[in-house]
């Protein structure tokens, strides 16, 4: 069965040895790098955990512009091959985003990427995740279900699962090694739960959409700029909320 195949089948793929060993060394070395980069405004953005008194990073996004490994991966061969196999059409990059993960780390509410408010943008996406770290049961390592029913149904909006959704989806943990790839459309449940271990759990997510809805990325990260600016950006008092 060929991927296109299995990702129609079944909404996602799991992908062994896509790139190099050096490459997946200078990925993890870049995102242990990343994890010190100091806030900047107007820049890539960092994101922190809420509710705690300690500052710990559990999110980046758009750095395309400042990292050239991640600009390598991002636009890799092989991975933009097997992405025009799947969605029929040259993809581009929507968004991106590393999920870090440490000791103790919250888990990510069982949810799917289109109730986020992609639709305005797209009818679907695909997400691409990468492992930087061993991922397993006891670090939090990704969970997804399989299409069931109807295919590509947007079962909620601007919310995560509820209990009554939950009930009829099976999901399938998917331990993975440093570099290993998950390929998964927009409509497939997935989430997480905590880190338990004593290891981090870092994951990177990158999004792209088909050519033919043009390059969305600059109105994406525009429209999040108003609503969930990262943590440097915001203004005192005002309540910034994560939905999904």
């Amino acid at each position: 069965m060929g991927v296109k195949d299995q990702i129609e089948k079944y909404g996602f793929i799991k992908l062994d040895n896509l790139f190099t060993n050096q490459e997946v060394k200078s990925l993890v070395d870049e995102v242990t790098a990343m994890l010190t980069w100091p806030d900047n405004p107007g820049e890539y953005w960092r994101y922190y955990e809420e509710n705690t008194d300690l500052k710990i990073l559990n999110r980046m996004e758009r750095f395309y512009e400042y990292s050239d490994v991640m600009r390598k991966i991002i636009d890799h061969p092989k991975l933009i091959s097997i992405l025009s196999i799947i969605m029929q059409d040259k993809p581009l990059l929507f968004k991106e985003k590393i999920n870090f993960k440490s000791s103790g780390g919250s888990g990510f509410e069982y949810h799917q990427d289109q109730a986020a408010g992609w639709s305005k943008y797209a009818p679907i996406f695909w997400s691409v995740g990468i492992a930087v770290d061993h991922c397993n049961e006891k670090n939090g390592q990704l969970e997804v279900a399989k299409h069931i029913g109807k295919a590509r149904e947007q079962i909620g909006e601007w919310t995560p699962l509820d209990e009554s959704t939950l009930k009829d989806l099976e999901f399938l943990p998917v331990t993975m090694r440093p570099g290993d790839v998950v390929i998964f459309d927009s409509y497939v449940p997935h989430g997480s739960k905590p880190n338990t271990s004593k290891m981090s759990r870092n994951m990177i997510y990158l999004t792209y959409n088909q050519k033919k809805y043009g390059n969305l990325r600059e109105k994406y990260y525009k429209d999040k700029e108003k609503t969930y600016p990262q943590d440097c950006e915001r203004i005192n008092g005002r309540i910034y909320k994560y939905k999904v």
